[in-house]
């Protein structure tokens, strides 16, 4: 497990980016610390920031992202997404407008 900096510096989020994703139900941390309040996250939660960040950068709101998240969304719909937000040949995610996108849509595992 990984104390939040350490986590955020993995999937190059910041730590206040996490704890509103924690605030929002969207990444909850695996454990948390009542004493000292430090959340922990594991390793194998990185598929799921990667889907949000990639949703995010697609222009889906946080609030349209969670019920996705809820109905686990494969990184085969992502891809698809992205396809479709990119146009006839994904002209778009070339242009650099989706590369984030398509970088974290690559790097997470099929469900």
């Amino acid at each position: 497990m990984f104390r939040i900096g350490e986590f955020a510096q993995i999937a190059q989020v910041s730590t206040r980016q996490l704890r509103f994703y924690d605030q929002l139900g969207l990444l909850q941390p695996v454990r948390a610390d009542a004493q000292t309040g430090y959340r922990y996250y594991s390793i194998r939660q990185l598929p799921r920031l990667n889907s949000i960040l990639a949703l995010k950068e697609l222009g889906l709101s946080l609030e349209q992202i969670g019920p996705l998240l809820k109905d686990a969304i494969s990184a085969a719909e992502l891809r698809g997404m992205l396809t479709m937000k990119s146009g006839p040949g994904g002209a778009g995610a070339a242009r650099g407008g989706s590369a984030a996108a398509s970088y974290r849509i690559a790097h997470r595992p099929d469900r």
